[in-house]
């Protein structure tokens, strides 16, 4: 049935409410863990409750993903750095300067961070450790103990809301991404037609956007591939997934925004304008509806790319490169 007019103005105007954007939806989940990470702490009895907060609020991540590298790091960095605070406090207790034996191992474990990123936050909670340790009504391993519950309430709560929401889900933004990528590489085909009119710094910022679109979705890609190894772990399914799809999948994107740069460098080649004109068409269709695929809102459709190659022997290369990026990347859709 066709919708009555205005119908999908009303639509598109009430998906563009800004409490339905996904800025929205993460501030909802901020406060949301704010609120729930500081009662639980409360509610264990543990002193210093914003600490809860404050490992809670580093967690929660637009995406599932995201929050458990993040979460998983920040577990790592806690438990090294209160080990080490402790053997820092036992320097201090046989002679060496406070100020000496903070600033070592503060220093080594800032160090070690630049070197391996789970490690950011160690330096932090042997600060945090070191800092506290002349607190009279707590030992230096009381409040060891202490703050590495403390991070871990506020990373579980953390955790638990990033989990809870399934519009959070890595693998659906990476699908979403690939077809805005695919969408606005169809879009730039239009210049196939209208020759050489941009200049070299529209080309340089097109071309920089695009890197910067590929850079976005190779981070989605890490934490959709993290997400579906949890998910996969939980769900207990014995049938083995292929190894880091989408990290895959975003190489084969890259590769294919290079294969279509490939008729830009054949349109001056034995055409009319006519025929040209054709290429784009068929090009554009087949981008856009693999986009549409890959988001589940329709099916891939490369047939009058291959008619065109099939018409125009001088862009039968580039047809077949860009053909078997389309269908490795139809193929490759993990939802």
């Amino acid at each position: 049935m066709s919708q009555p007019p205005g119908a999908a103005e009303a639509a598109a105007l009430e998906s563009a409410r800004w409490w339905r954007r996904p800025e929205a939806r993460h501030g909802g989940q901020l406060v949301a863990a704010v609120l729930l990470s500081y009662g639980a702490s409360a509610a264990m009895g543990l002193p210093e409750s914003l600490w809860a907060v404050m490992s809670a609020v580093i967690v929660v991540r637009p995406t599932i993903g995201s929050s458990l590298g993040v979460g998983w790091q920040r577990v790592q960095g806690t438990v090294l750095g209160a080990l080490l605070a402790l053997v820092g406090v036992w320097l201090r207790q046989h002679g060496m300067n406070g100020a000496l034996a903070t600033l070592g191992v503060v220093g080594a474990l800032a160090y070690g961070s630049a070197m391996l990123p789970a490690l950011r936050s160690a330096p932090i909670a042997a600060l945090i450790v070191l800092g506290g340790a002349a607190v009279a009504e707590h030992s230096a391993l009381q409040i060891a103990l202490l703050r590495v519950l403390e991070i871990s309430v506020g990373v579980g709560v953390g955790l638990l809301i990033s989990l809870t929401d399934v519009s959070a889900r890595a693998a659906a933004r990476f699908d979403e991404e690939c077809g805005a990528i695919l969408r606005r590489l169809a879009d730039d085909t239009g210049t196939l037609v209208a020759g050489d009119t941009l200049s070299s710094a529209q080309r340089d910022a097109a071309s920089d956007a695009a890197r910067a679109a590929l850079r976005e979705l190779a981070v989605l890609a890490e934490g959709a591939d993290r997400e579906m190894r949890w998910l996969r772990f939980w769900e207990r399914r014995t049938q083995t997934p292929p190894a880091r799809p989408h990290r895959t999948a975003a190489r084969l994107l890259a590769r294919l925004s290079h294969d279509v740069a490939l008729f830009s460098r054949l349109a001056g080649g034995p055409s009319t304008e006519p025929e040209r004109q054709e290429l784009v068409d068929a090009l554009k269709h087949a981008l856009f509806s693999t986009a549409d695929q890959i988001t589940g809102r329709g099916t891939q459709d490369l047939q009058a790319l291959k008619r065109c190659a099939s018409q125009a022997a001088w862009i039968g290369v580039a047809v077949k490169l860009v053909s078997q990026d389309l269908i490795g990347l139809a193929r490759m859709r993990v939802c």
